[in-house]
């Protein structure tokens, strides 16, 4: 019904885009579209931000939450949001399994640098799904695979003295002192 005040960006299963924004949006907003992605961008401090994001977004190489990364800290050195910085989100559904579970869903809801605190969120969110994946190993008895993901994780997000807990438990499975030593490192932390 308000369609040249709204702004949509589709992609089907097979890869298809479409895209749309309205003429009424405030200035600046506009898209971009490439092989299997569009960006939207509205409410931005110039027209270039839409191209810079699908030119970040297709020179990146990693998986699709980093390349959305790239293409929100472009969108940030185009000149961002005319607002200024303070909330970002992400919600990455899985490629397979159950899809109504998103494999990603982080939020910054007010922060001076949203996007370095959703890179964050992201990385812990990535050592959070490898320690699930540890423990799924573990119960087939595959400790050491298991143990290599549980320290994995804890390297990833050491900060995390959560997963440094659970790499030690999972760790002493079959190395009581290294897993003891992991544990006494997640306690020490205050």
């Amino acid at each position: 019904e308000l369609a040249e005040y709204r702004q949509l960006g589709v992609i089907d299963a097979r890869g298809g885009v479409a895209a749309h924004t309205g003429g009424g949006c405030i200035a600046h907003a506009g898209d971009a579209q490439g092989d299997g992605f569009t960006c939207q961008a509205n409410m931005m401090a110039g027209e270039s931000v839409p191209n810079s994001m699908a030119s970040a977004y297709t020179a990146h190489e990693g998986d699709l939450a980093e390349r959305m990364l790239a293409a929100l800290d472009a969108a940030q050195a185009a000149g961002g949001d005319v607002r200024g910085r303070q909330s970002a989100a992400m919600i990455v559904a899985p490629a397979t399994g159950e899809p109504w579970r998103p494999r990603f869903d982080i939020r910054v809801e007010d922060d001076d640098e949203p996007l370095q605190e959703l890179r964050r969120l992201l990385r812990l969110a990535r050592s959070y799904e490898m320690a699930a994946r540890a423990d799924e190993l573990l119960a087939e008895g595959d400790i050491e695979h298991a143990t290599r993901l549980y320290l994995s994780a804890a390297n990833l997000a050491p900060e995390a003295d959560e997963l440094t807990f659970w790499a030690g438990v999972g760790v002493a499975t079959h190395d009581l002192d290294g897993g003891v030593e992991l544990v006494r490192r997640a306690a020490a932390v205050k």
